[in-house]
């Protein structure tokens, strides 16, 4: 997802899944039937795409809620270390 990509996940107790993306609602099915045919959907459905895209960015933005680049924080990090 951080790299722009839809995600789906099976969600499946024999593999050890964890519930970590419990958020994303819809795009976690137990059924792998049923994920086939979700993810058949969203390449087919501009609006499927759409929803699936909005849902991805509020889970990004709850698992990642930093909004400053990571290369900043080091700067400022290096900063706070360095200052007499």
């Amino acid at each position: 997802m951080i790299a722009g990509k839809a995600v789906f996940v099976l969600d499946n107790e024999d593999m050890s899944y964890t519930g970590y993306f419990d958020s994303l609602d819809f795009l976690v099915q137990k059924n792998p039937e049923d994920l086939a045919k979700l993810v058949v959907h969203y390449f087919k459905d501009p609006k499927q795409k759409s929803r699936v895209q909005k849902k991805i960015d509020a889970f990004l933005a709850d698992a990642y809620p930093n909004k400053i680049s990571s290369s900043k924080r080091l700067i400022q990090c290096i900063q706070s270390l360095t200052k007499e």
